[in-house]
This record gives structure tokens, C-alpha cells and sequence, in this order.
């Protein structure tokens, strides 16, 4: 079995990239490491209403904003590809707005599209993936006002810190968990496998 150099330099590479890969977050999953999109395409345009008066004169409405679909492309790695790419799939049937977190934006969503492709025997899925965003955020203090109270503010925020810890905890393990699914077989085949056995 050879090894190709492409497969060394990425392996190397990702280590390199350990903290530089920001996660992306659709509902309760969080994609990390080679599961964050190679590319992420947004943007928008404004709706106009364009009255033409006689003359060759005109007057122009803004009427809103009408945000683009996101699409995100990229791949599911490891023996739980497979799995990882199911959750997004039932997501998508289910139909339901979802949270998405990712490139500095935080907004809700519906799944427009998914596909993934079974590839390596169901150890690489690469998939695709179209988001259809809500046109105007939430209200920052909404929630709160409809919970009523001091108290419902305590819990929410000891919630929220406790979903940021165990999020932070499990991108950290995604990440060293896909770096070590990269770099182990690289080594079995260089012949330093027991390095990195358990």
C-alpha cells in the first residue's frame, strides 16, 4: 500500500490547525475539524418597488431584506461518518427551524437541501448542505420577558454556561478526535503504530 504525500501533508497540516478550525453548529450538532464546510456562501438582496413617474422619473421603496440561502459543502470522516451524516438527513425531514452558529453569524434555519455521498465504504460522506435563514432575528430580550423574572434569568444563564463548557469540551475532543483519525493510520503505515495505541 503506498503512501501518497498529499495524505502525509495533510495529516501534518492538520495539526497545525488544531485551534484555527472554527466549529459549526445546526441544531444540537456540532461539525468540527474536517466537518466545518471547506466554504460557506451567504448573502442577499434588498426587494425594491420602482414607481416610474412621466418624465423618465422614478421613485424607488425599500421594501426588506431578502437574505440568500446558505450553502455549505464538506465531509463527514471516521466510522461514525455515516451516522453524523444521518442526523443532518433526519433534521432536514423533520422540517423544523433549527439554530445555526457559524462564521460570525448566529440566525435560525430550515434544511432546504441535504445530500451526502457514501464514499470509502462509508468512511469519508461528503455532503452538501442549503439552509433557508429567517428574515428577521429574534428579539433579545423576548424570551426572557415571556419567562417572567429574576429567577427564570439565573437558571437560563447557568444553563447557558454549563451548553457553552460541555460544547467547548466536546469541539476540543472533535478536533483532536479527527486529527487522530487522520494522523493514526499515517503512522500505523510508516510504521509507528504503537505510538499511538491506548
Amino acid at each position: 500500500m503506498g503512501l501518497g504525500l498529499t495524505a502525509v501533508e495533510t495529516a501534518i497540516g492538520s495539526v497545525g490547525r488544531l485551534g484555527a478550525s472554527s466549529p459549526v453548529v445546526i441544531g444540537g450538532m456540532v461539525l468540527t475539524g474536517l466537518e466545518v464546510p471547506d466554504e460557506l456562501v451567504f448573502g442577499g438582496r434588498q426587494e425594491l418597488v420602482v414607481h416610474r413617474l412621466l418624465g423618465g422619473g422614478r421613485v424607488v421603496d425599500a421594501v426588506g431584506n431578502d437574505p440568500e440561502r446558505l450553502t455549505l459543502k464538506g465531509r463527514f470522516v471516521g466510522p461514525e461518518a455515516q451516522a453524523r451524516a444521518m442526523v443532518l438527513a433526519r433534521m432536514r425531514e423533520a422540517g423544523a427551524p433549527v439554530s445555526f452558529a457559524a462564521a460570525g453569524i448566529s440566525c435560525t434555519v430550515w434544511i432546504a437541501q441535504f445530500r451526502f455521498a457514501y464514499q470509502a465504504k462509508g468512511a469519508v460522506c461528503s455532503y452538501s448542505l442549503v439552509l433557508e435563514r429567517a428574515t428577521a432575528p429574534m428579539a433579545a430580550g423576548a424570551e426572557g420577558a415571556q419567562a417572567g423574572g429574576q429567577v427564570g434569568d439565573d437558571v437560563r444563564a447557568g444553563l447557558s454556561m454549563i451548553g457553552t463548557a460541555s460544547s467547548a469540551a466536546y469541539v476540543v475532543a472533535g478536533q483532536v478526535g479527527t486529527i487522530a483519525g487522520q494522523v493514526t493510520p499515517l503512522a500505523v503505515m510508516l510504521g509507528g503504530g504503537g505510538l499511538w495505541r491506548g
